[in-house]
């Protein structure tokens, strides 16, 4: 039996538009075998240690999380402490039952993009899974501070106090969540209603500069 090669996680490649070792450089880059489009990124010794090597690993999960995972924790520890690996990291952990590590990673991310509300929001699920009403509260209202349109944080944080026995507060936040729901339907409508009518089809008179 023959086995494929395994293609190296890290590719060397040839800096685009900088010099050689800038730590600031355009790159063309593969990574574990997946390529990724010119970025601006950082350039360690011919290595390419990007924080967008996430994008690779979050295409690469679809196929195998497993393998995703292990392209993510390569770049962290090339990359620590940066927003985007943390924040993949602890979905992808999350995905793979890996709870703990997944609120560390989350809330790692939280503390660098406190203005972000993803982290929060995948906090939140994280602590009412475990059954965590307190954290998970205070998570989500936090998602709602940053996002007020955010119907799946509203619906979120009814079951949350639905749990903490919060039924008025509960009912308000699943109108809400309805409210928004039926708001972002309808615009979703009407943009198509509007790209509908803006359509021009090709006729005899538009196609005459045509060869």
């Amino acid at each position: 039996m023959r086995f494929k090669k395994r293609r190296p996680l890290f590719t060397r490649v040839r800096t685009v538009g900088a010099n050689r070792g800038s730590a600031d450089c355009d790159t063309l880059q593969t990574v574990g075998g997946l390529s990724l489009l010119p970025v601006r990124r950082l350039f360690f010794g011919g290595l390419i240690a990007t924080p967008l090597m996430l994008g690779a690993a979050w295409g690469a999960r679809q196929a195998n999380d497993v393998e995703a995972i292990h392209i993510l924790e390569a770049a962290r520890d090339e990359l620590p402490g940066h927003y985007l690996l943390e924040y993949y990291f602890g979905l992808l952990a999350s995905r793979l039952g890996r709870e703990q590590e997944a609120i560390l990673a989350l809330e790692k991310a939280a503390q660098l993009e406190p203005n972000s509300p993803d982290p929060f929001y995948e906090l939140g699920k994280l602590y009412g899974a475990q059954q965590n009403w307190p954290q998970a509260r205070q998570a989500l209202e936090h998602v709602i501070e940053l996002n007020p349109k955010s119907s799946p944080a509203h619906y979120q944080l009814s079951r949350v106090y639905a749990h903490l026995g919060l039924n008025s507060r509960a009912e308000q936040e699943a109108r809400q969540t309805h409210t928004l729901v039926d708001a972002q339907r309808d615009q979703a409508l009407r943009k198509q209603r509007e790209r509908a009518a803006s359509f021009q089809p090709e006729t005899p008179a538009t196609l005459s500069h045509l060869p």
